[in-house]
């Protein structure tokens, strides 16, 4: 009897929160949308357009209400700033799936940008580096978590991290220089647009506030795999990516004038909290960068700015 109400109260509290965020979101419910056609797949969502030139992102049913509402209040923000990316219509409902509605942005992925265009590798560098700090001009916002309490919570949870490594990434953590900017918490060539005009910052559905310094980090770390040791990279694509990778530091750098004197620390923080990764090539990679940082750190200056 104790469970059974145990769960009936949970399925309360779910509803009610449910219903909670449905007046905040106050989604348009879609019975149908045959008039949307498929345009590409995401992780976690697929996206779709119309022939008005209407997008629609659409989140897989593991994602629920609280994934769309953090991405239509990051957006609804956005919307008042310089920055290009999706600019929001409106919420939307399609029978137990959640999304929201945009503008379609008639552009490739700095992705495939790179794929077609590798001949202009320095020019995508500086236009993904430009586009990396118009997000870091745009000061911190509500709803955004503080990005020394997101790292903490993910380094407070890995049982991998042997030795103490966790504690100390943890003080390392706790010792960087606090800052109030936006961050897009997973800026890639994949989550990035590229048209002949400018850049595109999209899917903000990992955003958190703090140092633009962990940020740019986090996006070398993830890079970084797929330059030195991914499989799916062929030993050519590893040198261009290399090189775009130290193109794109160097453009940011130049652009901000950012100070750089915790930039190692960021790396190995961030590589702790990416080695939580369900691969084990990742998790290898991300431990021995946090190696590199510990013991042959003029090792991993050479791999960041020289290559």
């Amino acid at each position: 009897m104790t469970d059974q109400l145990s769960r009936a109260a949970a399925r309360d509290q779910a509803a009610a929160r449910t219903a909670y965020m449905q007046s905040v979101l106050r989604p348009v419910v879609i019975d149908d949308f045959h008039r949307y056609e498929f345009q590409n797949r995401g992780f976690s969502a697929e996206i779709f357009k119309n022939a008005e030139g209407i997008a629609l992102k659409l989140y897989d049913r593991r994602f629920g209400i609280d994934t769309a509402l953090f991405e239509h209040r990051v957006l609804s923000h956005l919307k008042g700033t310089p920055l290009a990316c999706p600019q929001l219509i409106d919420s939307v409902e399609i029978g137990d799936r959640w999304g929201f509605r945009y503008h379609w942005i008639e552009a490739e992925t700095f992705k495939d940008a790179f794929g077609h265009r590798f001949w202009q590798l320095d020019k995508l560098a500086r236009a993904f580096a430009q586009l990396h700090a118009t997000v870091h001009q745009v000061d911190g916002f509500e709803p955004l978590a503080p990005q020394d309490v997101y790292y903490r919570s993910i380094l407070l949870d890995q049982p991998h991290l042997q030795d103490g490594e966790d504690v100390r990434l943890l003080a390392l953590l706790a010792a960087m220089p606090k800052q109030d900017k936006l961050c897009h918490g997973d800026f890639n060539p994949q989550n990035t647009l590229m048209d002949p005009a400018r850049g595109y910052a999209i899917d903000w559905q990992s955003a958190y506030r703090g140092n633009p310094l962990g940020d740019i980090a986090k996006t070398w770390v993830k890079l970084s795999f797929f330059a030195y040791l991914s499989e799916r990279t062929n030993i050519v694509q590893k040198l261009w990516l290399r090189r775009f990778c130290r193109s794109y530091i160097r453009h940011y750098l130049a652009l901000t004038g950012i100070e750089t004197g915790s930039f190692f620390q960021w790396i190995a923080v961030v590589a702790g909290a990416q080695s939580r990764s369900d691969e084990e090539p990742k998790r290898r990679w991300y431990r021995s960068l946090i190696a590199l940082y510990h013991r042959d750190p003029d090792r991993l200056a050479r791999m960041i700015f020289s290559g």
